[in-house]
This record gives structure tokens, sequence and C-alpha cells, in this order.
């Protein structure tokens, strides 16, 4: 360095030559801050560029394509909230056309609007309930207003989840088969309580009553 400016080569700085030094420094500095600058302001405004030639957010498609391309671009954040929007839109859409499916198999009342029901959605809100009554169509020992009164009074009794989990647990013991002990009754609950009520002679309705719960009970204490 000393060589280059022609001062003496001692291999030590003096004043001048370290406030050169910080000058060069400093110069440099700013230079590559100017770059910098520049790199910042040319990938924002191919971002910007971007973000219209995709619409501007206005489709999924547009959206998906701009964050494709910039994750984390200048418009990253209202892609992704538009796109959340757009699912929960997906959704509410999704639950209110099977509620109205539902109300259709409900109206009609046969096996076959029920079967309709668990075609599309075999795994649906309603499943266990469309399983529940297509038995009991299909099954005239059981009328469907003894059917109805059953579903009535598990209704009344307003069971808790702990109940629910017990009443699971003790038709396991029977060994019949409920699923999961969640507390949930689903399809395989209601066909163990089917199961179980025939074999106690009582009306195969798939729903809990205060005499299933009482054969249920008097079974966990044998």
């Amino acid at each position: 360095f000393q060589r280059s400016l022609g001062d003496p080569t001692t291999g030590y700085l003096t004043g001048n030559q370290v406030a050169r030094l910080q000058a060069a420094a400093q110069a440099r500095a700013a230079q590559l801050q100017r770059e910098a600058e520049e790199r910042r302001r040319l990938a924002e405004a191919r971002d910007r560029a971007w973000w219209t030639e995709t619409g501007r957010g206005e489709t999924e498609e547009g959206l998906r394509a701009y964050l494709n391309r910039f994750p984390d671009g200048l418009f990253a954040d209202e892609a992704q909230s538009r796109l959340a929007e757009l699912e929960r839109q997906r959704r509410r859409e999704a639950e209110e056309a099977e509620r109205l499916a539902w109300d259709k198999a409900v109206m009609t009342g046969t096996i076959a609007s029920y079967r309709d029901y668990l075609g599309t959605y075999p795994t649906g809100i309603f499943a266990a309930e469309a399983e529940a009554r297509i038995s009991a169509l299909s099954n005239p020992e059981v009328p469907p207003e003894v059917v109805e009164a059953a579903r009535n009074e598990e209704e009344r009794l307003s069971l808790n989840q702990f109940t629910r989990q017990l009443i699971e647990v003790q038709l396991q013991a029977q060994g019949l088969e409920t699923g999961k002990v969640d507390g949930r009754f689903t399809r395989a609950t209601r066909r163990a309580l089917r199961k179980f009520q025939r074999a106690n002679d009582q009306p195969a309705t798939g729903y809990v009553t205060r005499d299933t719960i009482v054969l249920l009970l008097a079974g966990s204490s044998n």
C-alpha cells in the first residue's frame, strides 16, 4: 500500500495513510451500498411486474403463480391471506352443500335418499345418522316411529363424553367393534349398539335409551 502511494515502505501506517485508507473504505462501502440498492430496485421492479402480470391477486391461479416465483415477495403476505380466505370460503360452501344434501335426504326419507347422501359424503357429518336411518328403514322389526322415539330419547339424555366413552368400552367388552373409543358415535358405534340391542331383545334402533344404558352398566358390574 505504501509503495503504491510512493511513500517509504516501512510497514507502519502514518496518520495520513490511515486517513487515506478510511477514505477508500468509505468510498467502497458507498459503492457497495449503491450496487445493493440498484439490485433491490431491480428485484422490486420484477416483483411488481410479475404481480401485475399474474392479475394483481384477482384469481387463485394468479396468486399461486406469484407465490411460486416470489414466495417472500412484496405481495406475499397479501397473496397468502387471499388464498387462505378462498380456502375458508370453499369449506363453507362444501359444508353448506353437504347440509343441503342431508336436508334433501331427510325430506325424502327413503333408503335411496340416504344412500345418495352417503354416496356423495361417505364420511360426512351425518354419515352415522344416515347409516342408522337406512338400517331402521331396512329392518321391518323396528318401526320408524320407534327409531325416532329412541333417537329423541338419546338426545334428551344429553350424554356427556365420559358416558359415551363408557358405552363404547362396554360394547367392546361384549366383543362388538365400535371403532376408536373417543365418545363419538360413528357408524361403527351405531352398528355395535344395534347388535347389542338385538342380543338383549331390545328394539335395534342404534340409539342409546335408558334401557340400553341399564343393560350395559349391568354388564360392567359382572
